[in-house]
């Protein structure tokens, strides 16, 4: 996977088990390079910034997640819960649980029809419960509370791979918040969980962590 701009001499590549850190010290480039990306990752079609893989463009909407604000990252957002009860769906489908989701059908139909009887209003409702709609019914919601900002981050490189949500998540000045054993761990894990990192950094922070460093002066020079 590559991402390649119009503001960039160098093309940023992805491979496996290597963090790309962008460093644009230009405060004008680092506004317009984000606004960018923010634009893609809504929907935008119109831009001087590219994803491709194999040589085909994909979607940003599709394949990225940009974290501006750790702090503000929420885990329930209506895509991931979405892509969750889907999730959760096919394991009904997979495992045969459907048996019981049609005795619980019952249970509720018997229930609303009792309520309809003793109200003395005719009612009208769905014979069928998808799954979906008991998820929803349920709030059915990934656990959170109680964790680091760390913690928080981990579990959710973990929950964009299994539920394949993203290929690459963008980090903005994720070293303002995270030291270097942390930052570590957080390369760790998005290894494992074969998801591609791109830190995109302000200022420069020195680190002994590996990583592929683009830097762009103030000056705008380009330095590999």
């Amino acid at each position: 996977m590559k991402i390649a701009s119009q503001e960039l001499d160098k093309v940023i590549i992805f491979q496996e088990n290597q963090v790309n850190e962008l460093i644009i010290e230009n405060v004008g480039l680092f506004q317009r390079f984000l606004w960018q990306i923010l634009q893609q990752i809504g929907g935008s079609c119109e831009s001087s910034i590219f994803l491709t893989e194999e040589d085909k463009i994909l979607s940003w909407e599709k394949n990225v997640e940009i974290i501006i604000n750790p702090f503000q990252l929420d885990i329930n957002q209506k895509k991931v819960l979405n892509r969750l009860y889907q999730n959760m769906s096919n394991i009904v489908q997979e495992k045969g649980y459907y048996i019981k989701l049609n005795e619980l059908s019952s249970e509720i139909i018997n229930l609303l029809t009792e309520i309809e009887f003793d109200g003395d209003i005719s009612l009208d409702y769905s014979m069928n419960i998808e799954p979906v709609q008991i998820f929803k019914m349920m709030d059915v919601k990934i656990e959170t509370e109680g964790k680091t900002l760390l913690e928080k981050l981990l579990g959710y490189i973990k929950i964009v791979s299994e539920l394949l949500l993203y290929k690459l998540i963008i980090f903005v000045n994720i070293k303002s918040y995270l030291n270097e054993e942390e930052l570590n761990l957080l390369y760790q894990a998005a290894h494992y969980a074969k998801v591609h990192l791109l830190l995109i950094e302000s200022c420069e922070r020195k680190t002994s962590l590996k990583e592929n460093r683009v830097i762009i002066d103030s000056d705008m020079c380009e330095i590999l």
